[in-house]
């Protein structure tokens, strides 16, 4: 079995097409979850160029869990996030023995995207960079009120777990959230 991050993108949009096909009947909503999902990954490429992302591998995991990232939405709605693991495993076949193998990182990050967040260091910037992301994409369908609450609120969420691990880059994620935002904002104007 490969690797799910040796997948490549457009592999992985089939299989998520064909999950959301045989869980929700709705053709529209699946295009629109599909179009979302596109949105969140260029947002997350935008953040990862201004924080100045090089690592390859760091980027693919981010990717790879922001492809998945509403998998299990139609099936298990608002708890969605928390299902990726179940999703994903079943999809993908693919069985990790170590603690923070592929995978794992991408259920951890994809978990984290919603509600609480309280990553492991390991996995802090990246459940970050998705998580606001996520949020951005709210200004694409002119949620400005619910995009600037649901932001702040991440953003205060994500400076607290920074501070308690002690991880140096939340200004520079910050700065970096906050260019893509107001990139985004320009554009829908």
């Amino acid at each position: 079995m490969e690797s799910i991050i040796s997948i490549k993108k457009e592999k992985c949009f089939k299989i998520l097409e064909k999950y959301l096909e045989e869980t929700c009947k709705n053709k529209k909503k699946i295009k629109e979850l599909i179009k979302h999902t596109e949105r969140v990954l260029k947002i997350c490429k935008k953040i990862i160029n201004c924080f100045d992302i090089n690592d390859k591998y760091t980027k693919k995991i981010i990717y790879r869990s922001a492809i998945f990232h509403d998998i299990g939405k139609f099936k298990y709605g608002e708890e969605h996030n928390k299902k990726a693991k179940e999703v994903l495993d079943k999809i993908l076949k693919e069985k990790e023995e170590s603690k923070y193998g592929d995978l794992e990182k991408i259920y951890l990050i994809i978990k984290y995207h919603r509600n609480e967040f309280e990553p492991d260091e390991d996995i802090a910037i990246p459940s970050a960079i998705l998580r606001i992301a996520d949020k951005i994409d709210k200004i694409n369908k002119n949620k400005f009120d619910e995009f600037v609450d649901t932001y702040t609120s991440s953003m205060r969420k994500i400076k607290k777990n920074f501070k308690e691990n002690n991880i140096n880059d939340y200004e520079k994620l910050r700065e970096a959230c906050e260019i893509v935002k107001i990139q985004t904002i320009i554009k829908n104007i």
